[in-house]
């Protein structure tokens, strides 16, 4: 992991010492969202999350960007005894800061494509099923929460409306190295930006 930060450090000063502009551009998007720890189903329909973004331009192309995703999505949880239960429910924040390269950088059109690393939250609220030997079964409200570093990459394509406005779709994830689908997670949200200059 420390190679791995190290060469983003490296691009990131050398983005600034050749600094064409200082532009900082600010999104927002909002979209579905989707976590996998092990042993959980995603319950399709019902996740929804929010991402806020500022992009500040170290270069032409080269961009430091500062990213928060905020959601709550809802799953089923596999039990060896019991039904499946489907009325669990996430909350996830996950903040992260990324070293993004625009491949394209068009008058119109912009593509981007970046890595990084992430920290990210997780607080879940389950039911557990029980089976009590005088009255039976019966369900118990447990709350469990995570918290973790991880590594992210995401994929942007924008459209500009005009010198400050663009619109645009961003998708990303993020995933954990040493315990592998323990944090990975995807997002994909179409976008609205600002250029503050």
């Amino acid at each position: 992991m420390g190679k791995y930060l190290a060469i983003i450090l490296c691009i990131c000063a050398w983005g600034t010492q050749a600094q064409q502009r200082k532009d900082l551009q600010l999104s927002v998007g909002i979209g579905p969202l989707a976590q996998y720890p092990a042993g959980l189903g995603q319950y399709p329909g019902r996740n929804l999350g929010v991402s806020l973004t500022a992009d500040y331009f170290l270069a032409e192309r080269h961009i430091l960007s500062f990213n928060a995703i905020i959601g709550t999505y809802f799953y089923n949880q596999e039990r060896s005894s019991g039904p499946m239960d489907i009325h669990n429910r996430a909350r996830l924040m996950v903040t992260t800061a990324l070293y993004k390269y625009r491949l394209v950088n068009g008058s119109r059109w912009n593509l981007a494509l970046g890595t990084g690393l992430s920290l990210a939250t997780s607080h879940r609220s389950y039911e557990e099923y029980l089976i009590h030997p005088i009255t039976g079964p019966y369900y118990l409200r447990e709350q469990t929460s995570s918290i973790d570093f991880a590594g992210a990459a995401k994929l942007e394509i924008g459209r500009r409306l005009g010198a400050r406005w663009s619109v645009g779709l961003e998708a990303g994830c993020f995933f954990g190295w040493w315990m592998p689908r323990s944090l990975d997670g995807t997002h994909l949200m179409p976008r609205v930006s600002y250029l503050l200059k």
